[in-house]
């Protein structure tokens, strides 16, 4: 049976962080089926600290724990992960975020929590709203979030991508032109808060305010600070 929770972890392994995702799976009970755990890009690092022991033991009965398969090779070269941990791709990221009741996302901007509405509501949403938060502190991070958004898009899922404070970075420069093509093919709504001149005229990006945030998180089923 598939497990109701996942969470999505992409902050690297440091004491604020660890401290966090430790707390928050200490709290974590299923019964029917394990707990999906799915480190993405720097979450990998911690992936590989705990796989180590490094950052205390984990139950492989409790625990499913995946990584990246692309953000793995990255770093750690072609070989399979050592167990506990599985290779997956962001497909299968996607297709059990579609499935869970609760969703974690520990990411570079901080850590949120979701509880997805019931699946019988009337007018339940399925959105997805990713938020980035973060400036990228090197190209690797900056092209491991545009990724997230690339999987999402490659689904079709209803889905938009909300920059906010230092993360408006990442639609800067010459390292933007991969959210360029997103808005130019119009694969996911991309918003920004408080872009002011940050933001060149002709990139397809929707400038929203504060009241304008508050709404579009709302509306959305799951909310993922990459």
């Amino acid at each position: 049976m598939t497990s109701d929770y996942i969470a999505l972890i992409r902050s690297k392994p440091c004491s604020t962080s660890n401290r966090a995702l430790l707390a928050a799976l200490a709290g974590i009970g299923t019964r029917d089926a394990p707990a999906t755990l799915f480190f993405q890009g720097d979450g990998c690092e911690m992936a590989h600290a705990l796989a180590g022991g490094g950052l205390g033991p984990i139950d492989g009965d409790r625990f499913e724990t995946c990584v990246c398969a692309t953000s793995w090779a990255r770093r750690y070269g072609a070989a399979s992960p050592p167990a506990p941990l599985r290779a997956e791709s962001l497909v299968f990221f996607f297709q059990r975020l579609a499935l869970a009741r609760r969703v974690d996302a520990f990411g570079l901007g901080g850590w949120c929590c979701c509880l997805a509405p019931d699946a019988s509501a009337a007018n339940r949403s399925t959105r997805l709203l990713l938020e980035v938060a973060s400036a990228p502190a090197d190209e690797r991070q900056r092209r491991e979030t545009l990724e997230v958004a690339l999987g999402a898009a490659a689904l079709e899922l209803e889905a938009g991508v909300l920059f906010r404070g230092a993360g408006l970075d990442h639609l800067a420069d010459a390292g933007a032109r991969g959210w360029r093509q997103i808005t130019d093919f119009g694969l996911l709504d991309i918003l920004a808060q408080d872009g002011g001149g940050r933001i060149a005229p002709d990139f397809g990006v929707v400038a929203v305010d504060a009241c304008r945030v508050g709404r579009l998180r709302a509306a959305a089923a799951t909310i993922l600070l990459l």
